[in-house]
């Protein structure tokens, strides 16, 4: 009986390296895992001061005289409510180590000279991060409020017409002020992604350059579906969104630092 011929030696090595890389990832996204279900405990044990946080712009916008209480219309939605602070208080507390796990995942194939940018735009992450989160929080919700409660009407003193007064919704709220936090965060991504795209030899300065017309529309449109629909919200994320590109472009114009042989190749993770 004729065994089959072995793999050769090449193929071998390429299996184990992927088989590496993927036991590496597995280990990176369980820790990220972990530390989201830790933030997770932490919001839930704080969920009554946080959601104060998040009640704090409405309650300034509100008119003298409303009605400071927020209404349930499920008999679920107290519960649902803590829930929904506690995960959006893991999304956010652990947001710097979703940057480190990356961080650790990526580094030991880079150069040296590799590293050095990419722990820069992995310490930049989570700083572009809460400045997203805080413009929105003390510029476009307080704006947005002020302009949408405006529109409330007292009532005649003669009882002849009604009035009209807002009467928040938990859920609706949350779903709103969390929604457009996140989205805020998350767009303030945009020169990291584009930098690291423009390092890897994706994109190039000239490319982004080319559609800066295009990315002015596209800004305005992302604005338009993510804020509330009223223009200061709107110019609120798409001015700093567009100076976010800008500044992706000049980052990515800077010169490269240049390999030198001096430098090792990248390092294997441990098992390669």
């Amino acid at each position: 009986m004729t065994s089959s011929p072995p793999l050769l030696e090449g193929e071998n090595l390429k299996k184990m390296h992927l088989y590496a890389h993927l036991k590496e990832l597995r280990k990176r996204l369980l820790w990220s895992a972990l530390g989201i279900l830790t933030m997770f405990g932490v919001g839930f044990w704080q969920a009554e001061p946080v959601y104060q946080f998040l009640l704090r712009p409405l309650a300034a916008a509100m008119p003298t005289g409303n009605s400071n209480t927020m209404i349930f219309t499920a008999v679920t939605d107290g519960f649902m409510t803590q829930m929904r602070v506690a995960w959006f208080s893991a999304l956010v507390l652990a947001f710097p180590l979703y940057a480190y796990q990356l961080y650790a995942f990526v580094v030991p194939g880079l150069y040296v000279s590799e590293r050095r940018w990419f722990v820069a735009y992995i310490a930049a992450a989570p700083l572009l991060f809460t400045a997203g989160c805080a413009l929105a929080y003390y510029g476009v919700l307080k704006l947005a409020f002020e302009f949408f409660l405006s529109f409330e009407m007292a009532p005649s003193p003669d009882a002849q017409t009604l009035g009209s007064q807002y009467l928040g919704s938990i859920s609706q709220y949350l779903s709103f002020v969390t929604g457009l936090l996140l989205a805020f965060g998350l767009s303030f991504q945009l020169p990291v992604v584009l930098t690291v795209l423009g390092r890897a030899g994706i994109v190039s300065a000239a490319t982004l350059r080319k559609y800066r017309r295009h990315t002015v529309v596209l800004t305005l449109i992302f604005a338009g579906v993510v804020t509330p629909p009223d223009a200061l919200s709107q110019l609120s994320l798409s001015v700093p969104l567009y100076l976010l590109f800008e500044l992706s472009i000049l980052l990515i114009s800077l010169k490269k630092p240049a390999v030198t042989q001096s430098e090792t190749a990248p390092q294997p993770q441990p098992g390669h």
